[in-house]
């Protein structure tokens, strides 16, 4: 009788005895981690890249909102095509995801590109263009006097003889010299404001 109960407690105890294994493998379980490196992303770029563990999945959010899905190439480089930069005001995070890995979300800024390249050559042109213009409207101030006596109707008055004597003898030279000068003073600025907005634009969007 006691040999018959003894086999029968080996044998409730054999099945325990073989699922502790199971049970704390399950327990100790965890998922891999994945890997994700963002490149630096200024707000002139039209792209993001960077590299994530092979086979993942890369999604962009902006603000909270999916906004675009990133093409992965087998060695885990990736890169997001943007219809246009992103701004440097703005929460952006990336989310990488694969099966067995536990997901992943790494938030990243966007910097403002200071366009420096692009705009000190333009206020270069500038200041080469406001010398002449400052030339321009200096060699008009001296002549503005002369110009003026010349539109007097009255030839014979004091005004026109002294203009005329200026302008030695030729007023019509003269005027003409005036006018075309004052045309060079406007083309001048014209371009130099067309400048100031390339010079603006770059601006702004260093600001975007």
């Amino acid at each position: 009788m006691k040999s018959a109960t003894l086999l029968l407690g080996l044998g409730l105890a054999l099945p325990l005895f073989y699922s502790a294994p199971v049970s704390a493998s399950y327990v100790n379980s965890a998922p891999a981690a994945l890997k994700l490196k963002i490149q630096p992303v200024n707000n002139s770029q039209t792209k993001i890249t960077g590299s994530v563990t092979k086979g993942s999945l890369v999604k962009l959010y902006q603000d909270g909102a999916y906004a675009k899905k990133a093409v992965v190439q087998s060695n885990g480089r990736f890169v997001i095509n943007l219809k246009s930069p992103l701004s440097h005001i703005g929460s952006y995070q990336l989310t990488a995801t694969k099966v067995n890995f536990k997901p992943l979300t790494e938030s990243f800024k966007v910097t403002s590109y200071p366009y420096t390249n692009q705009i000190k050559p333009l206020q270069t042109q500038v200041t080469a263009l406001q010398k002449q213009l400052t030339s321009i409207q200096s060699q008009l101030s001296t002549m503005q006097s002369t110009a003026d006596g010349l539109t007097n109707q009255d030839t014979t008055s004091s005004d026109y003889q002294r203009a005329l004597t200026t302008a030695g003898n030729n007023p019509q030279a003269y005027q003409a010299t005036y006018l075309s000068l004052e045309q060079q003073a406007i083309d001048l600025q014209n371009q130099m404001n067309q400048i100031q907005t390339q010079i603006q634009h770059y601006q702004d969007l260093s600001n975007f």
